[in-house]
């Protein structure tokens, strides 16, 4: 919308036939303009009421669409009073958001809002006496001419200046998340590992467990009921003195067997 404003005064003279519809698209870009530049300032205050937006979206249309209408039912190019009466009205709308914006400043400071608001209301009184100039044919500032356009840089350097803030904040925000879960990667992982650790060593311990019990079930199954069945027949006087001592040394052997089993079991 500005560049459509801007660019009028780099063309050539418009032919006659097309300037009202040149002066069409110019009134738009002016409406592109200063509709969007409240609607963002209302956004920034954060505390517009919900028909703000739709009454400076109609508002700003009725001038283009007014312009037209006009040419189409009088077959006149130019009404000052009605496009002077619209711009200082289109202004004045700005005054809702630039109030909501300082309400915000006075309750808690904010850099990014003072600069928008230092912003706005230069913008917002150069395009009241550039409106002025254009119905009456005289300027406020004297023999200044239109002032809009010497306090543009001013609006746009405060975007550009916020926009590269919240890049650089954005940035350092990814940058201090990435870092907080790269941390939290490194104690989940830390977690795991000692999980995992624990339950091997659990596993270890059953598995151990289960070996002891073997042993002793393989002792008390084998070892212990031979040597109940020795003594039950050296009662009965059914073993001599050599079958005696061999069943005494499997019983050792058995026992060797088991103690070792156990011994290797613990090393392991």
């Amino acid at each position: 919308g500005w560049a459509v404003i801007c660019v009028a005064y780099f063309l050539p003279p418009m032919p006659a036939p097309l300037y009202p519809y040149w002066h069409a698209l110019r009134l738009a870009g002016i409406a592109v303009t200063a509709c969007s530049t409240w609607l963002f300032l209302a956004g920034e205050a954060g505390a517009a009421r919900r028909g703000f937006g739709p009454l400076c979206i109609a508002w700003a249309a009725l001038g283009p669409l007014g312009h037209l209408l006009h040419l189409w039912l009088r077959d006149a190019i130019y009404e000052p009073t009605f496009e002077t009466a619209w711009g200082v009205s289109l202004l004045l709308l700005g005054v809702y958001p630039i109030a909501l914006l300082l309400r915000a400043l006075l309750r808690s400071w904010d850099w990014r809002q003072a600069v928008f608001l230092l912003a706005a209301v230069a913008g917002l009184l150069a395009g009241v006496a550039d409106v002025g100039l254009a119905g009456s044919g005289s300027s406020v500032l004297g023999n200044t001419g239109y002032v809009t356009q010497a306090t543009s840089p001013i609006w746009f350097s405060a975007i550009v200046l916020v926009l590269v803030r919240d890049f650089a904040g954005f940035f350092a925000q990814q940058r201090r998340q990435q870092q907080e879960l790269a941390w939290r990667l490194r104690e989940q992982q830390i977690e795991l590992q000692r999980l995992h650790a624990g339950a091997q060593q659990r596993e270890r311990e059953r598995a151990a467990l289960q070996e002891r019990q073997r042993i002793m079930q393989d002792i008390h199954d084998g070892l212990g009921s031979q040597l109940v069945s020795s003594l039950a027949l050296a009662e009965r006087g059914a073993l001599g003195a050599d079958q005696t001592s061999a069943l005494l040394r499997d019983c050792i052997d058995d026992l060797r067997l088991a103690t070792r089993e156990y011994e290797r079991e613990r090393e392991e």
